[in-house]
């Protein structure tokens, strides 16, 4: 049996989507509709917890472009709550869109994006 690595693997897909190119790559494949021109320098592993009371999220992969700003999440287990998990780390990233006193209409669009090696 040869020992195989596989991209579900946290550390392969962490480095893998560090390279701007193939993340940006992966972006368009999922999102063919957007024309992406180039994407910011993604961050591994962003957490985001303003109050120590909250539940705060960790997100894989996190960056942006001129069409808005990308999580990627890399899912290997089917848990309870999944869709809930996705909505919630929509709304995180969303809060984080807008400082205080600025209009709803500068929100940028935000995708949450799970990949998922088993049908949701």
């Amino acid at each position: 049996m040869k020992n195989q690595i596989s991209l579900q693997e946290d550390f392969v897909f962490g480095s893998v989507m560090s390279n701007r190119k193939l993340c940006q790559h992966l972006i368009q494949l999922i999102l063919p509709e957007l024309k992406i021109s180039h994407i910011k320098f993604p961050t591994l592993q962003k957490a985001v917890q303003e109050d120590p009371r909250q539940h705060g999220v960790r997100f894989d992969v996190y960056t942006e472009d001129q069409n808005g700003v990308y999580e990627i999440d890399m899912q290997v287990r089917h848990t309870k709550g999944l869709a809930k998990r996705v909505r919630y780390y929509q709304s995180r990233i969303d809060g984080d869109l807008l400082n205080h006193g600025e209009g709803y209409e500068l929100m940028k669009r935000s995708y949450a994006i799970f990949i998922c090696p088993f049908d949701p």
